[in-house]
C-alpha cells in the first residue's frame, strides 16, 4: 500500500464522518490502511466526509475488516458478539459482516457458549470452519467440561501447536471425555433416613465413591477408617467360596 501510494498517489479517497464529540476531528469509516500509509509518507489524505450514523459507521468498518483481514469464522463470531455487547442490533451486525440472520445467530451462539478464555487460547484457527466450531459448542452445551478444557489449554505443549492444531487437539480430547461420560453408570445411595449420602460412578476402569459431607461430615472418615477391615472381609469371602 505504501509503495502504491508513493508511486501513483492515493487513487481512492477514504470515507470519514465528523467526530461526534471532538469538533474539527473525523472518524474513519473506511480506508484505515490508506491513512496509515499516508502517515508514513507524510502526505495528506483525500477523504469523503459523510454524516454517518453509528450503525452506518459499524457496517462500513465491518465490511472493510472482512475484505482487508480475511477474518476466520471465530474471529467474525467474536466481532459479532463485541458489537452486540456494544448495543448494536443484529440487523446492523449482519450487514457489517455480510452474513444472513441464521448465520449470525450461529456465530453468536458459538462465541457465547464456548468460554471466551478457551476461544482466545485456541486463537484464530483459520482452517476451522462453522461445522467444527458447532461441534465444539455442542460439547460445551451438553457437558460441563470447562475445567477439563482449561486444564488442556494450560499445558505448555498446547501453546506450541498451531492455532488449527490447538482446536483439533481440544476437540479430540473433549470428545473422548464425552464418550467416556456416556458409558458411566451413576449409582446413588441413601441412608436409612432417606438422605442421599453417596454417589458411585461405575466405569470400565474404576469405581469412584463420593461422600456428600453436607449431609454427614463424619461418615466418610469413618468409612475410610474401616477400609482395611472391609478388605479383609472381602478376602475372607473369596476364600470361603
Amino acid at each position: 500500500m505504501i509503495e502504491q501510494i508513493k508511486d501513483r498517489g492515493q487513487l481512492v479517497p477514504i470515507l470519514v464522518r465528523p467526530h461526534p464529540e471532538r469538533e474539527g476531528h473525523y472518524q474513519i469509516a473506511y480506508g484505515h490502511r490508506r491513512v496509515a500509509a499516508a502517515r508514513k509518507l507524510g502526505i495528506k489524505v483525500r477523504a469523503i466526509v459523510r454524516n454517518l450514523s453509528n450503525e452506518e459507521l459499524v457496517i462500513a468498518q465491518g465490511q472493510e475488516n472482512n475484505a482487508r483481514l480475511d477474518l476466520s469464522y471465530i474471529e467474525k463470531a467474536l466481532f459479532a458478539v463485541k458489537l452486540e455487547e456494544a448495543g448494536f442490533n443484529r440487523q446492523v451486525i449482519g450487514s457489517s459482516l455480510a452474513v444472513s440472520k441464521t448465520e449470525l445467530s450461529g456465530m453468536i451462539s458459538v462465541a457465547t457458549k464456548i468460554p471466551r478464555e478457551i476461544i482466545l487460547a485456541i486463537g484464530a484457527a483459520p482452517g476451522i470452519g462453522r461445522p467444527r466450531w458447532h461441534d465444539l459448542t455442542e460439547i460445551f452445551k451438553l457437558h460441563k467440561c470447562f475445567d477439563k478444557a482449561s486444564e488442556i489449554v494450560a499445558k505448555p505443549e498446547f501453546a506450541q501447536k498451531s492455532s488449527d492444531e490447538r482446536f483439533l487437539a481440544l476437540l479430540a480430547k473433549l470428545s473422548k471425555k464425552e464418550k467416556a461420560e456416556a458409558s458411566q453408570q451413576q449409582i446413588f445411595w441413601n441412608d436409612p433416613k432417606g438422605r442421599r449420602l453417596a454417589r458411585i460412578t461405575d466405569t470400565d476402569a474404576r469405581y469412584t465413591l463420593q461422600i456428600d459431607k453436607t449431609v454427614d461430615r463424619q461418615f466418610g472418615a469413618f468409612l475410610f477408617s474401616k477400609i482395611e477391615e472391609l478388605y479383609r472381609d472381602y478376602e475372607a469371602s473369596l476364600n470361603a467360596k
